[in-house]
C-alpha cells in the first residue's frame, strides 16, 4: 500500500496508451494435385513458392549468428485428409540426442495450431504444439515427433508421417500431417491459426534460439497466443 500511495502522489497513473500490435501473417498454401512422396527428396516440390523462416526477423529469443548458424524455408501443400510440409534447414550444429516429449530441447521444427481461433493456450488439448526431430545414425534416419498438449507421438499413431535427409551444412524434413490429429475440416478459403517455428541447438544442448512466423501474446499474461493464418486457396500444384 505505501508503495502504491508514493506512485499516486508522483503522478503514476493507468497507461492510456494503447500499443499496436502487428498484424498475423497469412501462409497461402496451394492445393496438392501431384504425387508427393515422404522420403526426403524434395524433387516434386521444386517451382514451388515457399516461406524463409529466418532470423533476426522471426527471431522470438536467442541469437542466430548468420545463415549458416541457422536458417530455413518451409513449403506447404493441402488436400482433403493432409497438410503436406517440407522444410530445408541450414544449420552448422545438429543436436537431437533427446526423445518423445523432450525433443524441444533439440533442433527441432515445431508446429502450432489454434482451430477454433479463440488464440492458442498453453497445454489446452483444443489446441495443438507439435513438433519432430531428426535423428541421424549409422543404420538409417528417422524422425522423433511430440504433441505435448496431447501427450502423445504422433508419428507412432501414423497421424504423422515424416522422412528426413541429411544434407552438407544442415538438413531436410518433409511429411505429411493428417488434419483429423489437429481438429481441423479443410476446405477452400478456410483459414487456420497456425505458426510453424524451429528450435536451435547447440553442441552442448542448450538452447540458442528459437524462431517463430508468428507468436503474439494477446493477454499481457503470457496465457494466450496470436498465431499466423494459414488459407487454404483453390490454386493448384
Amino acid at each position: 500500500p505505501e508503495i502504491n500511495d508514493a506512485m499516486a502522489k508522483v503522478g503514476f497513473r493507468e497507461g492510456t496508451y494503447e500499443q499496436k500490435m502487428p498484424a498475423p501473417i497469412d501462409i497461402d498454401v496451394k492445393q496438392r494435385v501431384k504425387n508427393i512422396f515422404i522420403d526426403g527428396d524434395l524433387s516434386e516440390w521444386q517451382g514451388l513458392e515457399g516461406i524463409e523462416l529466418v532470423a533476426p526477423r522471426y527471431l522470438e529469443f536467442g541469437e542466430v549468428l548468420g545463415p549458416d548458424d541457422f536458417s530455413s524455408a518451409l513449403r506447404f501443400l493441402w488436400d482433403d485428409e493432409y497438410l503436406f510440409f517440407c522444410a530445408e534447414v541450414r544449420d552448422d550444429i545438429l543436436f537431437t540426442r533427446r526423445s518423445a516429449e523432450a525433443i524441444y530441447k533439440n533442433d527441432c521444427l515445431e508446429f502450432f495450431f489454434d482451430p477454433e481461433g479463440d488464440g492458442l493456450e498453453w497445454n489446452n488439448p483444443k489446441d495443438v504444439q507439435i513438433g519432430m526431430s531428426p535423428r541421424f545414425n549409422a543404420e538409417a534416419p528417422y524422425v522423433n515427433g511430440w504433441a505435448w498438449f496431447q501427450n502423445v507421438d504422433p508419428v507412432k499413431s501414423k497421424d504423422l508421417m515424416v522422412s528426413t535427409t541429411q544434407t552438407d551444412g544442415g538438413y531436410i524434413i518433409e511429411g505429411a500431417l493428417r488434419w483429423s490429429f489437429v481438429q481441423v475440416s479443410p476446405q477452400t478459403d478456410a483459414i487456420i491459426p497456425m505458426s510453424p517455428a524451429f528450435n536451435d541447438v547447440d553442441q552442448n544442448g542448450k538452447n540458442e534460439a528459437k524462431v517463430n512466423l508468428f507468436f503474439q501474446d494477446v493477454t499481457g499474461k503470457d496465457a494466450l497466443k496470436k498465431l499466423a493464418r494459414m488459407r487454404l486457396r483453390s490454386e493448384t500444384f
